[in-house]
Parts: structure tokens; sequence; C-alpha cells
């Protein structure tokens, strides 16, 4: 039994709380709120739902118009910060990420990384959606174990993370 609270219940609650933000504070474009399943299978969910958009099975829904993905897991530590992949081949979106952070000290730190293939934003990198996964650093480092647990998680970085998002989306 892997309870799973850094992985992935903390990036499940996020998007929760983004979803009940988002419905009382309208950003002026639609926000979709997706869930994949099977991330260590091989991406599975995801590519299920890019090829379905790109086939478009999807109604009213195509690669072009959506602006930008936002993959969310591991995000309940942030002592030292957080990531941010695709933040090197995204560096205007990354740099104003990073200003909105400075700014606002949300998080102590948060990091560029280049373009990875280990979470669920690479399937809509790969069609051509501009798409970034976030991540925390620092804490407790247990996942994928039965010691992810959530009394080992701090979510130092939980609500800097949350306003992060949530500016950096009002900027699209």
């Amino acid at each position: 039994f892997f309870p799973g609270a850094n992985d992935n219940a903390s990036g499940v609650s996020m998007i929760l709380q983004l979803a009940k933000y988002f419905q009382t504070n309208k950003p002026k474009y639609s926000i979709i709120i997706l869930a994949t399943a099977a991330e260590e299978l091989g991406l599975l969910g995801a590519k299920h739902f890019v090829k379905a958009l790109t086939n478009n099975e999807i109604p009213n829904l195509t690669t072009s118009k959506i602006k930008t993905v936002i993959n969310l897991d591991m995000i309940g530590t942030g002592d030292d910060g957080a990531t941010v992949v695709n933040g090197d081949t995204y560096k205007d979106d990354f740099n104003k990420m990073k200003n909105i952070n400075d700014n606002n000290n949300y998080l102590k730190n948060l990091y560029s990384r280049e373009l990875t293939k280990n979470s669920d934003h690479y399937p809509f990198h790969e069609a051509g959606i501009k798409a970034f996964f976030f991540y925390t650093m620092g804490g407790t480092t247990k996942y994928h174990s039965t010691n992810d647990l959530p009394e080992k998680l701090s979510l130092k970085g939980y609500i800097g993370m949350f306003s992060l998002i949530i500016d950096y989306i009002n900027t699209l």
C-alpha cells in the first residue's frame, strides 16, 4: 500500500483548489481541469487525451485553442523552492513566472529545467502545446513508497505554488 501523499495527492489537492478558486474568480480564458492516470505506466492517460485531442474527438477543442498546460505533481514540500520543467524550453514564460515569484516571495527559489519525458506534460509538448511540469523541492523525498505519508510533508511551498500559478494564469 502506497499512501501517495506527495505523489500524487498533493497535485490532486492543488488542482481541486485551483478549480474552486477559478469558479468564483473567472479568468479571461476557459480552464480545463484534467486528471490523468497511469503516468508511471508510460503517461497513458495524458497520451490518450492528446490522441483524442489531435484526432478531433473532443468537441470544440483543438490544440490551437490551448494556451498552456500546467502539470502539478509532488508539490507537498517546497522547503527549497520549486522546479519548472520546460522552463528552459519556454524561457519567456519561465522568466514571467520567475518575476512573479521574485516580486511576491511566493517560493524560496524557482528553478528552470530542460524538457524531460518524465510526466504528463510531455505528450502535450510533443503535440506542439506549451506545457510545464511543476514540482517542489526539499523536505521529504519519499515517494513510490510506503513512507509517502501526509505527516511527512512540510507543505512549505504549497500556498506559494498556488499563488504563483494563479498569477501566471492571469497573465495569459
